[in-house]
């Protein structure tokens, strides 16, 4: 292959060393690639943070060794890369998506000179943030759908044209569920009216077939209003004793995803409190998996679950 993709771990400390902006090269130099390899350049795509250490001064000179040029991810999973952002990844950079697993500071992306074409936070104010989103943001995320609803929604939202892809992560836990797949079709189309594709992880519950159903009729809802469905994580929760009944639900919840022309297949699988520490959210955020590689979705998910201590 021309282009080969490689998630690698840099201690902080490392990185500070290395002059500004010249981290891909070092990089290069540093792996042990083979002799045949014919790999004769490395740029940075994207950079995250999984360990909470270092000076301050060592945190902003390792990002000051990344070359903007090239740069597409950067991912805060470590909030002093908010307050420690180098100026020229503000002024240079063209990133095709900016993490921020906190909640929305919009005044802060709008520091970007070329805003962010995809915008993740672990926390929107919705009605706040949608009217002054830039124009240039193609796909946010993520937004929640739990037994109530959309989460942090509001009705009469202004409609956001420049949106196209979405991140949804939708569950319903114990809770009856009070809403219908028509009614939360209709209130997301009406904020996002160009809507082309939604990325979804789906939580179904063991047990609870009326709320199950209502996220198999809702992901055909989208289908059938034109819109493309990703399946990331496909889960099931509060497990029965008996893997013989357990195994039973994933064989029938997988047909019955199966059966829905136009919705592609991801096999579910169960989940415990044992994954991602005892978090029950999704190991990878809804809105990365419309933008992401693999490769990319797994370093950001390892920074934000792995435990480095």
């Amino acid at each position: 292959s021309e282009i080969v993709n490689i998630g690698v771990d840099v201690p902080l400390d490392w990185a500070a060393k290395v002059p500004q902006r010249e981290l891909a090269g070092s990089l290069l130099a540093a792996l042990p690639l083979p002799k045949s390899a014919v790999w004769s350049a490395a740029i940075v795509m994207g950079f995250t943070f999984s360990k909470p250490r270092g000076t301050a001064k060592e945190f902003q000179n390792s990002m000051a060794s990344v070359d903007p040029q090239f740069l597409e991810v950067v991912s805060a999973t470590d909030h002093r890369a908010i307050h420690h952002m180098p100026t020229h990844i503000f002024n240079q950079s063209r990133l095709n998506l900016l993490h921020l697993p906190c909640e929305l500071d919009l005044p802060w992306v709008q520091k970007f000179r070329n805003k962010p074409e995809a915008l993740y936070a672990e926390f929107w104010e919705w009605a706040d943030v949608l009217p002054s989103l830039p124009a240039e943001v193609e796909t946010i995320g993520d937004l929640h759908l739990d037994a109530n609803g959309l989460d942090d929604w509001n009705e009469g939202i202004l409609p956001v044209k420049t949106v196209r892809q979405l991140g949804l992560n939708v569950r319903t836990s114990r809770d009856q569920v009070t809403w219908t797949p028509a009614d939360v079709l209709r209130r997301v189309l009406a904020t996002f009216p160009n809507l082309k594709r939604v990325g979804t992880n789906l939580e179904f519950t063991y047990g609870h077939d009326s709320a199950n159903e209502n996220i198999l009729l809702l992901i055909q809802a989208f289908i059938a209003a034109g819109i493309e469905v990703v399946l990331g994580e496909v889960v099931l929760v509060k497990l029965p004793s008996s893997s013989k009944r357990r195994n039973a639900s994933l064989d029938n919840l997988a047909k019955q995803l199966g059966a829905i022309d136009g919705c592609p297949f991801v096999k579910p699988r169960a989940k415990t409190m044992k994954d991602n520490n005892g978090y029950l959210q999704p190991r990878v955020p809804a809105a990365l998996m419309l933008r992401l590689t693999p490769v990319m979705q797994n370093v950001i998910a390892d920074s934000m679950w792995k435990s480095v201590w």
